[in-house]
């Protein structure tokens, strides 16, 4: 037996006890007195650097215990994921860690301990792995040509650490259900918007309320409207009032960002739930009407529609009770979409024209290349007429506020087109998975994912960060199910032809 195969083995054994609970071949009396003592040297040492003034080190091993119990458990540590996904703190500015790369590390080594304690490697890549792997190269290419090899260190980086995270959540995914998933992430996010939704009411509107997450509550909110409108309108009748709440409260909390793009992203895709939803009845009621149950939705199109008008009736009295209570607390939202709908464009419309400018001169100067990932935010240095321009002063060290613009501006057509590839390739699964859709045991799910993909798609030619940050883990997250559910389904019919 080589070493591999022997490593492989123990790791097995460990990874049957702790995740199967077969404890049958294990020295019981043994294992307690191994943890008695681990226990007490735990303890030890945290009171050793509670009592020598050193507090945050007192945490330290309470904390690897944590990490440890959630790296052998997938469905924690998919969980803690999602959870942190809607807390934005950084750990350390020195360099830029935040909450969210230490969770997603959790999950990477969730993911090779359950590599490690199975029998069997995978079978195949992942669907978007080479998406991801020609996204890299571009990126690479762009960096090794760029005007500063060192700064495109960090996009770099992000890049492979979204490429693990997803390969990580794919391979994880396999234990937990898809439907599980997307649920944590609705709720979770129902959840702080609940906190969004307070502080603007606090304000009486006065301020803009993003909860834990300053800058991407809006966006991950975005998400989470369509796919709570999905759930609602195929959940059987018993389960359909818990989403309704749930809906609203989402709805609350967009509005509360005051974040215009945002939340007409949130309605527009919302709303192509409902036609989809609409024209999926009718095509499912033909095809499974002999199958139907008595209380499939596949025969009932008109239960879509009534639903559909519940949630703008009880949105509209809920806006109505807001006004009635709250004088004057749609004031500001209000004139911001005044503002966008006026002949002079507001500040922030200003700013963001002015960097697409920026980023189209960019790539006008590098088309093949780019200026290099992680440039763009020295632009000003590398094409010196951007100083004449006014909002030039105001736009220095900022995102192009466009993912695609931004890919073309940093890494020319050759990052692009890699760019475009990885989110249409993951639309295209999603589409796919959708057309074979039969019944309505699944067809919330599906047509969530579905909707949720065709949201990454569009937004990223609009205005995106989808490989940045808390969102880039959001996309990536997303991705990996909609790989993993494909994947699941092609399993499924290969097994059934067989």
């Amino acid at each position: 037996m080589t070493v591999a195969v022997r490593s492989r083995t123990i790791f097995a054994m460990i990874g049957n006890s702790l995740i199967c609970g077969e404890y049958s071949a294990v020295n019981r009396r043994a294992l307690m007195a191994y943890g008695i003592v681990l226990t007490a040297a735990i303890l030890g040492l945290v009171s050793w650097f509670a009592l020598t003034g050193k507090p945050l080190l007192a945490f330290l091993p309470a904390a690897v215990v944590v990490a440890f119990l959630l790296v052998t458990h997938p469905k924690c540590v998919l969980f803690q994921f999602v959870f942190v996904l809607f807390i934005q703190v950084a750990v350390t500015w020195s360099v830029p860690l935040f909450l969210t790369d230490l969770s997603a590390l959790l999950v990477i080594l969730g993911a090779a301990f359950d590599i490690l304690t199975d029998d069997r490697l995978p079978a195949r890549l992942p669907r978007l792995t080479l998406n991801f792997l020609a996204l890299l190269t571009a990126v690479f290419l762009a960096a090794l040509f760029g005007y500063s090899p060192s700064v495109s260190l960090h996009p770099l980086a992000r890049i492979g650490l979204l490429f693990i995270t997803f390969m990580a959540v794919y391979r994880l995914a396999a234990r937990v259900p898809a439907v599980s998933l997307v649920k944590w992430f609705y709720w979770i996010c129902a959840g702080h918007a609940l906190i969004a939704l307070g502080g603007f009411v606090a304000s009486a509107g006065l301020q803009r309320s993003y909860g834990l997450s300053p800058a991407t509550f809006g966006d991950l909110a975005m998400i989470a409207l369509p796919i709570g409108i999905s759930l609602f309108l195929w959940s059987p009748k018993g389960k359909a009032g818990a989403y309704l709440v749930g809906t609203l409260i989402v709805m609350g909390g967009l509005l509360a960002t005051q974040s215009r793009l945002s939340m007409l992203f949130a309605l527009g895709f919302s709303l192509v739930v409902l036609v989809l939803s609409l024209r999926c009845t009718r095509r499912v009621e033909t095809r499974t009407a002999a199958q139907a149950s008595p209380g499939t939705l596949a025969a009932l199109p008109g239960l879509v529609f009534g639903r559909a008008g519940t949630v703008v009736a009880l949105a509209s009295a809920g806006m109505l009770m807001l006004l009635f209570f709250r004088p004057g607390i749609m004031d500001a939202v209000t004139a911001r979409f005044a503002n966008l709908l006026s002949s002079t464009p507001s500040e922030t419309i200003w700013l963001r024209l002015g960097l697409w400018k920026f980023a189209w001169s960019a790539f006008a100067d590098n088309p093949l290349l780019g200026i290099g990932p992680g440039c763009f935010r020295s632009i000003h240095f590398i094409i010196p007429t951007v100083h004449l321009e006014t909002v030039s002063v105001w736009v220095r060290g900022l995102s192009a506020h466009n993912l695609f613009l931004h890919y073309l501006a940093e890494t020319g057509i050759v990052g692009a087109i890699a760019l475009v590839a990885l989110f249409a390739n993951q639309y295209r699964l999603a589409r796919l998975r959708w057309k074979t859709v039969s019944s309505t045991e699944d067809g919330g799910l599906t047509l969530a994912l579905y909707v949720t993909s065709l949201l990454f798609l569009v937004t990223t030619f609009i205005e995106a960060g989808w490989l940045w940050g808390q969102t880039g883990f959001a996309f990536v997250f997303f991705a990996a199910i909609i790989v993993r559910y494909s994947a699941n389904q092609n399993d499924h019919h290969g097994h059934s032809g067989s």
